[in-house]
């Protein structure tokens, strides 16, 4: 797991068209999947991606396999730069992983470096109701749901804490 960094393009790019297809049956939760894909807005990405990790607004990894080096999918904390111990994680897993607990493993690690190091009190995932399979990724990373009547119609929350 690492920030995205220039020249992660092409791996980025090849991840979301394999994947495009899951990725935007949930655009609610991932808006950026309803446009068009290109090489050149998997780089423009990967650049803002490191600037926001530099100026410590986020930390927008990209996830590797160890034994081969090949691009597994995103991670990422956002709110980093101000929401009063709260943070948000976002996360997508290419198609060709899905269901090998990756994802579950990579949740779980940015959620205590969120709640250890980082000093939030909290960590929230923002998903689509419908998404049977990032709700278990949430479950298995021991998120809790946590509805309170401020998500936006046809999503749903879960949280991990501290306590």
């Amino acid at each position: 797991m690492r920030c995205a960094a220039p020249g992660d393009a092409r791996a980025l790019y090849d991840g979301v068209l394999e994947t495009l297809a899951e990725l935007r049956a949930w655009g609610s939760s991932l808006p950026w999947a309803l446009a068009e894909p290109s090489v050149q807005a998997s780089e423009r990405y990967c650049r803002e991606s490191q600037g926001e990790f530099r100026a410590g607004k986020s930390l927008p990894m990209l996830l590797w396999l160890k034994t081969t080096g090949e691009f597994v999918g995103c991670c990422g904390l956002h709110g980093l730069d101000g929401r009063g111990g709260r943070l948000e994680i976002g996360y997508w897993c290419r198609r060709h992983y899905q269901g090998l607990g990756l994802m579950s493993e990579a949740v779980r690690s940015m959620t205590a470096l969120a709640l250890g190091e980082l000093g939030a009190t909290c960590v929230d995932a923002i998903i689509d109701t419908q998404n049977r399979a990032s709700r278990r990724v949430c479950e298995a990373a021991g998120y809790r749901l946590a509805q309170d009547g401020n998500e936006a119609p046809g999503r749903i929350r879960y949280m991990a804490s501290r306590d």
